[in-house]
């Protein structure tokens, strides 16, 4: 595994949280937010591009340099143009407003003006869409009653259509395409629930199964799921019974979920928290995870299929 570091950008020394990939164009970028204090005050989104050649990360460059406070980004691309999903805080999260941003030059960092989805307050986003029977979804959830649905992203980006919602409280859901219409949704927990926990669709989310519990613990924590090359499923997540976040852990199912290693992998732990990873697989193939380290800045992870894999089936034979 190759570690790197993105740090915030000049001047803004503050917390470091949520950070989310994307690849465009062959590049890749990763967004998060930082904040003075408290997380859903005076929070800026940034922004940084990866440099393959050289297996680092260019600096960072703030986003939303204008009033507000802004959290939770997410970023996008359907092939064509970049877009950056935040959420806009009045008070607190229960009253976020998602909004969104068109890259107009990636190199310069010049961005379209910021414009209003159409979706409630409180409508919260966390992982990026994926695309499901000729069409863009992406996961979403409810702050105020701890409630995860789906929408459907339409052409224009900020036309937002409720397709599903899915019973229980879960939240921040990532989804993954198992094959032609069916898909699964990843679920952190929430309220008293204390599992990771997933949702089977056959009809590219129209509705969903019942929830079912996985082995895997959830310590109210955010959870990232992929599906790889070798048709199984990916989790990062924080494998732990207590309620803290570390260690960092990763864990594969050979059968899209069902089952899964009895000992996670641990990428880390540590006293400070190691939380909220995000994965994407690029177009080599290589598996990319990044998330929040003590709060301060944001950690990447460079490795592949096959390491984890070894890795998972050594930590699993003693």
């Amino acid at each position: 595994m190759i570690e790197s570091f993105l740090y915030n950008p000049d001047g803004q020394e503050f917390q470091a949280h949520s950070a989310s990939l994307c690849e465009h164009r062959d590049e890749l970028y990763c967004t998060w937010y930082v904040y003075t204090d408290k997380e859903h005050i005076n929070g800026k989104v940034v922004i940084a591009k990866y440099n393959k050649s050289r297996l680092t990360w260019l600096s960072s460059k703030v986003v939303t340099n204008f009033p507000g406070s802004f959290g939770n980004p997410v970023l996008f691309s359907n092939g064509q143009s970049l877009i950056l999903y935040y959420v806009k805080i009045n008070n607190y999260w229960d009253d976020a407003q998602i909004y969104a941003l068109e890259c107009l030059d990636t190199e310069k960092n010049i961005w379209d003006e910021p414009k209003k989805v159409n979706t409630p307050e409180g409508i919260m986003i966390r992982h990026r869409p994926i695309m499901s029977a000729n069409r863009f979804l992406i996961p979403a959830y409810d702050e105020k009653k701890m409630t995860s649905l789906i929408y459907e992203i339409k052409s224009n980006f900020t036309d937002w259509r409720e397709v599903s919602k899915i019973e229980g409280h879960f939240i921040q859901g990532d989804l993954v395409n198992n094959s032609n219409n069916e898909m699964q949704i990843f679920m952190r927990a929430a309220k008293d629930n204390q599992n990771i926990f997933r949702a089977l669709t056959i009809n590219s989310a129209d509705s969903w199964h019942p929830p079912i519990k996985t082995p895997l613990p959830c310590p109210l924590s955010g959870i990232a799921a992929i599906k790889t090359d070798k048709q199984e499923v990916l989790l990062c997540y924080n494998h732990t019974l207590q309620h803290k976040r570390s260690p960092i852990s990763l864990n594969l199912s050979h059968n899209l979920g069902t089952n899964f290693y009895e000992k996670a992998y641990d990428i880390e732990s540590t006293d400070t928290e190691l939380s909220y990873p995000n994965m994407l697989i690029d177009k080599d193939q290589n598996i990319h995870i990044v998330y929040t380290y003590a709060r301060k800045k944001i950690k990447h992870i460079l490795t592949t299929h096959d390491e984890i894999l070894n890795l998972l089936e050594d930590i699993n034979a003693k």
